[in-house]
């Protein structure tokens, strides 16, 4: 179906791939995804390949990654409601999967709805335990909420158990560059860096710290 689109795309323009959308769309039986490839046959916008590949591969699979793959694409789209659309269901099919909780819990960080991200949290907890991403979560919720000393105590609790991965490290140096310990944040991101040698984010902010 991608190659298709793309060959539509180069050979009869935008119209035809919404007409070939619409017919994609009459054939998926998840209305999810069928309103998906239709609201995207309706957008003026020329239509990825990539998306109908990741729509077509998520309905093969109930395994939350494919769908985590199919909100990375949607969470691009003009239109927001359909990702928090598809995130709330995500919710509902995968209360405790740790990416569907880090996105739902970031969401209402964002949304400013400290609470909300707090609950999230103690809903996994209570079904799975405390994990490695207990502690990042929460230093994310005390970070946002202007209470950063907290958040610091709470990565450096976590730090001290061995698991502190590059988003771990990224977060501690931001929580130090925050309360003005510059060297203690370049430390941080060096390390964050070491663990995850691709991570732009912290390329960005150790060029800030050494500019």
């Amino acid at each position: 179906a991608a190659r298709e689109v793309g060959l539509l795309t180069a050979l009869s323009g935008p119209a035809a791939v919404r007409e070939y959308l619409g017919l994609i769309a009459a054939q998926i039986a998840d209305p999810e995804a069928r309103a998906l490839v239709l609201a995207r046959a309706q957008a003026d916008k020329p239509v990825s390949p990539y998306l109908l590949a990741v729509v077509q591969a998520a309905l093969r699979s109930a395994a939350a990654a494919r769908w985590l793959g199919l909100y990375s694409v949607v969470a691009q789209m003009p239109d927001k409601r359909q990702a928090d659309a598809l995130l709330a269901r995500l919710g509902k099919l995968y209360p405790d999967d740790p990416g569907v909780v880090t996105l739902l819990v970031r969401q209402a960080v964002n949304d400013h709805h400290w609470e909300q991200a707090e609950a999230r949290l103690s809903a996994r907890e209570a079904s799975v335990g405390k994990t490695y991403l207990s502690n990042r979560l929460r230093a994310e919720i005390a970070l946002a909420s202007n209470q950063p000393n907290q958040a610091r105590a709470l990565l450096e609790q976590q730090q001290a158990t061995g698991m502190f991965d590059a988003e771990s490290w990224f977060l501690l140096g931001a929580v130090r560059a925050g309360l003005g310990d510059n060297t203690g944040a370049r430390v941080a991101y060096e390390r964050a860096a070491t663990v995850k040698p691709d991570y732009p984010a912290v390329h960005d902010r150790l060029h800030q710290l050494y500019h």
